[in-house]
């Protein structure tokens, strides 16, 4: 199974940031509900994913 578009964007934005620039997370719990309340407020389903 094929992972959604919006996945990808977001792991690989993440993935630029901790790894390429050696950045870390403060606050993990908070990263994560800011993260979740972003994805449920602008996460649209569109045909293919």
């Amino acid at each position: 199974q094929e992972c959604p578009r919006y996945y990808q964007a977001v792991f690989l934005a993440l993935y630029e940031l901790i790894i390429n620039e050696n950045m870390q997370l403060d606050d993990e719990q908070k990263f994560i509900a800011q993260l979740g309340d972003s994805v449920q407020r602008s996460m649209v389903q569109t045909e293919g994913g």
